[in-house]
C-alpha cells in the first residue's frame, strides 16, 4: 500500500483561481508562484492584488499597440 498525500483543498482552489486570472489576462503568468503561495496561505492583501493587476497591464497595452499597427 502506498500512502498518498492528502490534497489540500485551499491549494487546489488557489490553483484554479490563478489559472483563470492568468487566462483572462488579469495577472501576469510571471507572478504565478507568488500569487499561488499567498492565496494558499491566505496572506494575499489588497496591496498585493493591486500590484499583480498593475503588472499585468503593460502586457495588455503592448498587445493592443501591436493590434493597432
Amino acid at each position: 500500500m502506498s500512502e498518498e498525500t492528502p490534497i489540500d483543498p485551499a491549494h487546489t482552489l488557489a490553483e484554479e483561481v490563478v489559472k483563470k486570472l492568468i487566462d483572462e489576462g488579469l495577472v501576469s503568468s510571471g507572478k504565478r508562484a507568488e500569487i499561488l503561495g499567498k492565496l494558499t496561505a491566505g496572506t494575499a492583501k489588497a496591496e498585493d492584488w493591486g500590484l499583480w493587476t498593475e503588472l499585468a497591464l503593460p502586457e495588455e497595452d503592448d498587445a493592443q499597440d501591436e493590434s493597432q499597427e
